[in-house]
């Protein structure tokens, strides 16, 4: 029953990857007959030169066939060498297939999911296994159709002179492929155990190389303690290694034994038939060339079950994540850009996966027209946890959200990501041009840019690089790229927000990092820019609340205040008292 699993999953498997890349399988089909041609080729032409030799009485004929030899054997290396080369760009290629399409799954999941530690080793086991679709190519074309191609022609040849060798062979060879077994068992075990290490390694090297950690390890005197923590997991990565090495070593040695008894019975047998004048002197280096052909053909096909048996552990991992439930695109209704915007939060409450803490309780208000919205409230309070499901980057655990009288589960999940226009605390600009990181796409519209830029006074600065839209941010991929200051990354997310041009803007503290003047000249160029869309802004300063239509104050994962400005500070609770304290504050530092 396991072989019957091995060989549905891996069929699973080359029908994925012959979808991803059709002409990757015509090639690695062809490339399989070319090489066994050139392997028995290679196998006949010793012999059939030999007994030429020894039994012409003319020159010219040995020369003749040696020189078409000679021209077939270049023929075929030549052709075997361009199937490699070519098969070995179409194999990246494939591999790039594969690892984009995980990707695309990651992408495509739940964001619920990223919030667990056994999703994340998943999605880097996932990663970290691609190399199987074009693996599980080479083992069924390349290897498994040139091994039974093979042992058909070879076994032809030594069936005219001896069974028994033939047995023997297939005897040792399976001893051979169950100590394989093994050993790849083993060591698949203990690469998910490196995985974890070279993680380690991989991110204290990353922090070493990142310029943006610079600073903070230069002015902290940290250089000798990231140093010693990359020594460090280096050490645990390269001691591992070596456990492995010698755990591969047990398992090598009765192998060896095994090959040398094939090598010695392949001598012994060829000898004797040769004494015993049952074969030609050239026939016994065709008999020779043939018991070692089918040694190792025998081996590439009994192989098959090794290879897809270390293919399926590694593809077990990656359809592990490929199945990952998607709870959020199960909605198929359209969203009425025509119609108005009415967003109902109904009796909501909300706890993480995993988690059997509420972090919201039972939350209703509702955002109707063009309203401009605040959240304020202290930290851990819930604020960003709402983002988050407004944006619909979470499910409910209670209540509903609705969009215009219908239940936001119910809309189809790309279609109602475009309601919206975020930018996060955490936003990110990636080391692409400008133009990419407003437009992303090739759609773009440079007029419409500029105009975007020039509102958030940004035109000029960009002008005047060398490059203009086209200059790269950061010097990651790029020498020439530019470091834009806090402030002016800020200005681009809120330029790519306004770029996509969406019914609705999300704010979630973007803000964070700026002085309260700068914020409060910020908010209101955002509230005059996008006046006729509804906004929700998250703020952790009291004053910027003083532009919205409506504050919602949240403590401890409820919405205890609801009210515009003017009503809460009379009302003289929670709001009033934090506004007052920030306000006191300010005036020491002044």
């Amino acid at each position: 029953m396991k072989i019957n699993r091995l060989i549905k999953n891996s069929l699973e498997l080359l029908r994925l990857a012959c979808k991803l890349s059709p002409k990757n399988m015509v090639f690695t089909i062809i490339s399989a007959i070319v090489n066994t041609s050139k392997n028995l080729l290679a196998v006949l032409i010793p012999g059939i030169l030999v007994n030429i030799l020894t039994n012409s009485q003319s020159f010219s004929i040995p020369l003749i066939v040696v020189t078409a030899f000679c021209l077939i054997t270049t023929v075929a290396d030549m052709t075997a060498k361009y199937f490699s080369l070519k098969l070995t760009s179409l194999g990246y290629a494939l591999n790039n297939y594969g690892a984009l399409h995980v990707a695309q799954k990651g992408m495509k999941n739940d964001y619920k999911h990223w919030d667990t530690t056994s999703f994340m080793e998943k999605n880097l086991n996932a990663v970290q296994g691609t190399w199987i679709f074009m693996g599980i190519t080479d083992v069924y074309f390349e290897n498994l159709l040139s091994g039974i191609l093979s042992v058909l022609a070879v076994s032809y040849i030594i069936a005219q002179v001896n069974w028994l060798v033939l047995v023997i062979l297939f005897a040792l060879v399976v001893v051979t492929v169950i100590i394989d077994r093994k050993n790849i068992r083993d060591q698949h075990e203990m690469q998910k155990e490196m995985a974890a290490l070279r993680k380690k390694t991989q991110y204290d090297s990353y922090v070493l190389s990142d310029l943006r950690f610079g600073k903070e390890i230069r002015m902290f005197g940290a250089v000798s303690f990231f140093k010693d923590k990359y020594w460090k997991s280096s050490e645990d990565v390269l001691m591992f290694q070596h456990k492995r090495e010698l755990k591969s070593l047990k398992y090598s040695i009765p192998n060896s034994v095994i090959g040398l008894v094939e090598s010695v019975l392949v001598y012994i047998a060829s000898i004797m038939q040769y004494s015993a004048g049952k074969i030609q002197l050239g026939f016994l280096l065709v008999y020779y060339g043939a018991i070692i052909q089918l040694k190792n053909a025998i081996n590439t096909v009994f192989n098959f079950y090794l290879d897809i048996a270390e293919i399926d552990e590694i593809y077990g991992d990656i359809k592990s994540f490929l199945n990952t439930e998607e709870t959020l695109r199960l909605g198929h209704s359209s969203v009425n850009n025509d119609s108005g915007f009415e967003l109902e939060v109904k009796n909501v409450s909300f706890r993480y996966p995993e988690s059997k803490e509420y972090t919201l309780k039972n939350i209703s208000f509702t955002i109707s027209g063009n309203e401009k919205i605040c959240i304020v409230g202290d930290n851990g309070s819930g604020k960003t946890t709402l983002v988050k499901l407004l944006l619909r980057l979470y499910d409910v655990t209670d209540g509903e959200i609705l969009l215009n009288g219908v239940n936001i589960k119910e809309y189809d999940y790309d279609e109602y990501m475009s309601v919206f226009a975020p930018v996060f605390q955490d936003f990110q600009l990636h080391a692409f041009t400008i133009r990419e990181n407003i437009a992303f796409d090739e759609k773009d519209n440079d007029e419409k840019i500029y105009e975007l830029l020039s509102m958030y006074k940004l035109d000029n600065v960009i002008k005047g690089l060398n490059n203009k839209l086209d200059t790269m941010l950061t010097k990651q991929l790029d020498e020439n790229g530019v470091d834009l200051s806090g402030g002016e990354k800020q200005k681009l997310a809120m330029v790519r927000a306004a770029y996509k041009d969406a019914r609705a803007l999300v704010l979630d503290e973007p803000t964070a990092n700026i002085d309260p003047i700068a914020e409060a000249d910020f908010y209101a160029l955002v509230r005059s820019l996008f006046a006729d869309k509804p906004m929700v802004f998250v703020s952790h300063r009291m004053s910027s609340a003083k532009i919205s239509d409506k504050i919602l104050v949240f403590d401890n994962g409820c919405l205890i205040e609801c009210g515009g400005f003017n009503e809460l500070i009379q009302k003289g609770g929670l709001f009033a008292d934090m506004y007052r304290q920030q306000a006191d504050l300010y005036k020491k530092r002044a």
